[in-house]
């Protein structure tokens, strides 16, 4: 895994922290006991993590309204996004554009895993940027049904040299033998979805070293989401035999950051800094210390880590992706 942090420009940073205030400002006048809606704390994290990459584009962010008795009363208006310009790009879209040529040059295609397809589309953001760059760029269509997915791949691999689409729609069932770097434009919120997307790659008859990038703007949303992400898989891997005191930590600290969503809210609730590097170096330490297996207790491991994926997948947050 290799994490590679961005510094926002002046432009950008101005911009995402004016957003944060106003809804941290909605989200305290609306509040009860200085919580607030859990509807509107959703909202912020992926009104922050989305615009980051999508500067442009936005309508003004609404919030229910209630009135004094709690029964709810329409929509208003709590935030108004800045539009920095169609296509706008920042640091991340620069360092994207230079990791993919460089992996190219050493003969490595590359497919880079988009979270924001729907109301905020980044995926043509991201086929200009490769494009005008000269790179050869295609994304998988929304309209191949699943089990035509592989298919579709291995009669277009010929002509692109980078594949852009959401990890969901290649996570189970489909291998990315030809794409040995995967490249994580941006995380989202579901370890799950994280650990098999991650995996596609290292299939049985790959012949190439697999590399896992994750692209994020160091002291935002995006990094506090991904340490959080560290965090839950190291406590995933505790489940499964390997151990390591922050991942016993996290398993035993009440559950409150079962949920990456709620962790996430607290998180910026509390103005907690996280380190991603850190987090991810602690699950790779992790996982360097733990002993090679018998043949016998590596199968039982197998399916300890399927029984933990399900529940995984089982805990994932269930806020609506009003945003993505």
């Amino acid at each position: 895994r290799i994490l590679i942090p961005c510094r926002m420009s002046e432009t950008l940073a101005s911009a995402y922290q004016k957003l944060d205030d106003q809804l941290r400002a909605a989200i305290n006048e609306r509040s009860h006991g200085g919580k607030g809606p859990p509807t509107l704390a959703c909202t912020r994290i992926q009104a922050l993590d989305g615009f980051l990459d999508k500067p442009w584009g936005w309508e003004p962010i609404r919030a229910p309204k209630f009135e004094d008795n709690g029964r709810r009363s329409g929509w208003e208006e709590v935030a108004w996004p800045e539009d920095l310009g169609e296509n706008y790009a920042d640091e991340k879209d620069r360092k994207l554009v230079e990791v993919v040529r460089e992996e190219l040059k050493q003969g490595r295609r590359c497919a880079v895993y988009p979270q924001f397809t729907g109301v905020h589309d980044v995926r043509q953001k991201i086929l200009k940027l490769l494009t005008d760059a000269g790179v050869r760029a295609i994304i998988l269509p929304d309209t191949v049904r699943p089990e035509a997915r592989e298919d579709w791949i291995a009669r277009h691999v010929s002509e692109l040299d980078v594949l852009i689409c959401h990890p969901k729609r290649v996570m189970t069932g489909l291998d990315l033998i030809a794409f040995p770097s995967l490249i994580w434009y941006q995380v989202g919120y579901s370890t799950h979805v994280l650990r098999q997307a991650s995996a596609r790659a290292r299939r049985p008859t790959q012949t190439k070293p697999c590399k896992v990038m994750f692209l994020y703007y160091a002291g935002t949303i995006q990094e506090q989401a991904l340490s959080l992400m560290g965090e839950k898989e190291a406590a995933s891997q505790a489940l499964e035999g390997v151990f390591d005191c922050n991942a016993l930590r996290a398993m035993m600290n009440g559950g409150k950051n079962d949920d990456i969503m709620a962790a996430l809210a607290n998180s910026l609730d509390a103005g907690t800094k996280t380190s991603a590097q850190t987090a991810w170096k602690q699950l790779t330490a992790a996982e360097s210390a733990t002993p090679e297996r018998s043949p016998r207790r590596a199968k039982r491991k197998v399916a300890r880590t399927a029984l933990v994926q399900q529940l995984l997948f089982e805990l994932e947050p269930a806020c609506p992706a009003e945003f993505a």
